[in-house]
């Protein structure tokens, strides 16, 4: 991956597919105005380049643990409740 300690938006060429990796999780990957110069920025050089055919982005959220939300159980609704 390209890019410096902190970059904002981290770019990667894996063959012809350039994957950008936004880089804020501290903030959710919250989009600021630098954050979107970097991403345009980055995007125009892919449109520029002959052997970028695709371009996927991704976000950086490794300190969010894995699981599933924790919602609150509906009631079950009852046959002798009209509806």
């Amino acid at each position: 991956m390209t890019g410096a300690p902190g970059e904002l938006v981290l770019a990667e060429h894996r063959g012809p597919v350039l994957v950008l990796t936004f880089n804020r999780p501290a903030r959710l990957n919250a989009w600021t105005d630098e954050l979107e110069d970097r991403y345009v920025t980055l995007l125009d050089a892919a449109e520029d380049h002959p052997d970028v055919r695709a371009v996927v982005v991704e976000s950086v959220a490794s300190h969010l643990k894995k699981r599933l939300p924790d919602f609150p159980s509906l009631p079950v609704r009852s046959s002798d409740v009209p509806v």
